[in-house]
């Protein structure tokens, strides 16, 4: 997809996914054991593959949305692959109609969870203040890294290591 948005000069390819999606998503992750970076919320806006990519439906509901694009007389097509349980989101589409649970209360939790994380990695910054790089060690200030809550650390090489 990021090829053919470059091959025609787009500046961000905009993604479908909604609230139901984030609630999926937030579910399937959650049966992989992922901790507050893979429970937070898909990102609204990220960039990736030399191009940004943009969520801008996912304070909407499925069918609200789809209930919209009947009233404004916009058609709309339904990947078959939708209904296939061979796919781990479509169980998780059925799962979460059998718990009862509104895709809401996952979408909140995820993006609950997304403010945590950002909290972490603000701690984790500024605690990494005053390192010095040494002869390929980093040297991290003791004091402000022994108060720093344990995730922060965590959070702090995650993001080092990943670039």
């Amino acid at each position: 997809m990021a090829d053919w948005a470059r091959e025609h000069a787009l500046e961000a390819v905009l993604l479908g996914h909604t609230l139901d999606d984030q609630a999926e998503t937030f579910l399937m992750r959650l049966a992989r054991g992922a901790g507050v970076d893979g429970l937070s919320a898909m990102a609204d806006h990220r960039e990736s593959e030399g191009m940004v990519w943009l969520r801008p439906l996912t304070g909407c509901g499925r069918q609200e949305l789809r209930d919209w694009l009947a009233r404004q007389g916009i058609g709309w097509v339904d990947d078959p692959s939708n209904d296939n349980t061979a796919f781990e989101r479509v169980r998780m589409r059925k799962a979460l109609e059998m718990l009862g649970i509104a895709p809401e209360s996952f979408a909140t939790s995820a993006r609950n969870l997304a403010s945590a994380r950002q909290a972490l990695q603000e701690i984790a910054v500024r605690t990494a203040a005053g390192a010095e790089v040494a002869s390929g060690s980093l040297a991290l200030p003791l004091q402000p890294f022994l108060a720093a809550p344990p995730r922060s650390a965590a959070v702090f090489w995650s993001r080092r290591c990943a670039g």
